[in-house]
């Protein structure tokens, strides 16, 4: 079984941290409206934001803004070194089975189950 190399783990380990960092930043975002619209507004007038604290700072505005421009593609590159192994390792169907496992299952609980109950106390407010 082929082993990743140490700056790959260390590479890996990192973008998470910077990942984790930049979503805890961003309901401390100073350019985010003082508070969000409706859920019967329109949404276009939705933000991306739904959680957003009274406590900002500018400095973490601009961290998150130079994270947007390569955490993704970083991310993808990633991904894509270690896919081509794993095919040969285990074959198509194999793979492919485990993803679905490995993914969609936790996407779908996430979607159905930890989504509405994150976003309740931001929408089930009653006001």
């Amino acid at each position: 079984m082929p082993k990743t190399s140490l700056p790959l783990k260390n590479l890996r380990g990192t973008l998470i941290l910077l990942i984790v960092a930049f979503h805890s930043f961003s309901a401390y975002l100073a350019s985010e409206p003082n508070s969000p619209s409706a859920f019967d507004h329109s949404p276009d007038d939705w933000t991306a934001l739904r959680i957003i604290d009274d406590e900002r700072w500018v400095g973490f505005d601009l961290f998150s803004a130079f994270q947007f421009l390569y955490l993704m593609q970083l991310m993808f590159f990633l991904s894509g070194l270690f896919v081509r192994p794993k095919l040969q390792q285990k074959g198509r169907r194999a793979f492919l089975l485990h993803r679905v496992f490995r993914l969609g299952i936790p996407f779908l609980l996430g979607t159905y189950l930890l989504i509405p109950l994150a976003l309740y106390p931001v929408y089930g407010h009653g006001d």
